[in-house]
């Protein structure tokens, strides 16, 4: 499944998806947690995005792999350890990633409703200060896995594109 598009190598077609999508999401995850009035309208581009990404990391992966069982000239066998370290670090990255991002937009959601509620006339829960404090922590960690997803999205395009044309 991995090895082959229409005769083709599957790598070089399905890492074009990675290329788009990681960089994207990080983006899109960071806007998220620092431009607060644009959350309504990115919540489910961030939710889609979190599956996609890391499925596009994993497809280039697993095609990267199936290429790597081919022959290679020996001169490139330190180049292509690189770049499957890389990658290999930008799938977790991305995994990471989503799974913070995924908790922050459903805290977010959360914390909507209970400004709603609040402004109905209900009384807001003291639990208020905690939930802020969780979405601090959180909105850290999105914004440190976006940085990490984007660093080893970089290398691994790098030390790509270097094996290809250099």
């Amino acid at each position: 499944m991995f090895d082959e598009l229409n005769g083709l190598p599957a790598h070089p077609l399905l890492v074009h998806a990675a290329v788009v999508f990681v960089p994207l999401f990080a983006i899109l995850a960071i806007a998220f947690v620092v431009l607060p009035f644009l959350r309504s309208r990115l919540n489910w581009i961030v939710v889609t995005l979190a599956i996609v990404a890391p499925g596009a990391a994993f497809f280039a992966k697993e095609s990267g792999k199936k290429l790597r069982d081919k022959k290679f000239p020996a001169e490139l066998t330190d180049a292509v350890k690189a770049h499957q370290d890389h990658g290999e670090k930008l799938l977790w990255a991305v995994c990471g990633l989503a799974l913070v991002a995924l908790f922050f937009v459903a805290l977010d959601a959360a914390s909507r409703r209970v400004k709603a509620q609040a402004a109905e006339g209900a009384a807001e829960a003291p639990a208020a200060r905690g939930r802020l404090v969780i979405m601090i922590v959180f909105g850290v960690l999105v914004l440190v896995g976006a940085g990490l997803s984007l660093w080893y999205a970089y290398k691994t395009g790098d030390t790509g594109s270097r094996m290809v044309w250099g």
